[in-house]
């Protein structure tokens, strides 16, 4: 992927260096460990957070970064969350 300057200082806002916590991943269910840690996905419309209607901030389950905001979320009929934006900030 090809990005401009501007678009990497963008992005920089979001990505950090990713810190992985080796307790948080001991605790995680076989399904979330799938998910998270081997690049599964989790099946449309049978997972926790695609009807989710509580407002807050949806977090990774492993390094405890914010990652969306409930009010950027939206149904895009995917089975899946979906976000307009990514990070905790509105």
């Amino acid at each position: 992927m090809n990005l401009t300057p501007r678009e990497k200082d963008k992005l920089g806002k979001y990505m950090s260096k990713y810190n992985k916590n080796p307790e948080s991943v001991s605790r995680l269910s076989p399904e979330q460990y799938r998910v998270t840690q081997r690049d599964g996905t989790e099946r449309p419309f049978d997972n926790a957070y695609w009807d989710n209607k509580e407002p807050g901030i949806y977090v990774d389950v492993v390094s405890g970064e914010p990652l969306f905001a409930s009010i950027n979320k939206f149904d895009s009929g995917s089975g899946w969350p979906s976000f307009t934006t990514q990070g905790g900030g509105r």
